[in-house]
């Protein structure tokens, strides 16, 4: 049996580019897939990403070039072999994940918390550099 969400099928074509910004394409098997969420705290970059069933075998994380890449593979549940299978909705294979980061944040202090199924990653903020004035001293001083 195979289901889909025929009822609007242009609708991703009517929307806007949403990955133009800080979100790159996701390739891989499953497009999109991790659900992420990204938002910032008030001293870091935040993105949290929802991986049940994997472990953190199963993910990398890796900065390059100030790209954030989060990678993964979740295999197929193990069966008996004579199973009848009627229909499968649990997500499996590879997934890819980009993400162009802003200028100002510390890709070397990146942390990454593994829990409840749930990814969290977090890189601080650099704060912004404001020019500073000086002071001239003269002889007298």
């Amino acid at each position: 049996m195979y289901r889909t969400n025929s009822l609007f099928p242009g609708l991703r074509t009517l929307m806007p580019e949403f990955e133009e910004g800080l979100l790159m394409k996701p390739t891989g098997l499953m497009a999109g897939f991790p659900d992420i969420d990204c938002y910032t705290e008030t001293e870091s970059l935040v993105f949290q990403a929802e991986l049940p069933g994997f472990s953190t075998d199963d993910v990398e994380i890796d900065v390059h070039e100030n790209v954030l890449t989060l990678r993964g593979t979740k295999r197929a549940a193990e069966r008996p072999e004579d199973v009848e299978l009627h229909f499968t909705e649990i997500r499996r294979g590879s997934f890819e994940r980009k993400f162009t980061l802003p200028e100002n944040v510390d890709t070397d202090q990146i942390h990454a918390l593994f829990r409840n199924g749930v990814l969290t990653v977090r890189l601080p903020l650099v704060p912004e550099t404001r020019p500073k004035k000086v002071r001239i001293l003269t002889e007298q001083d």
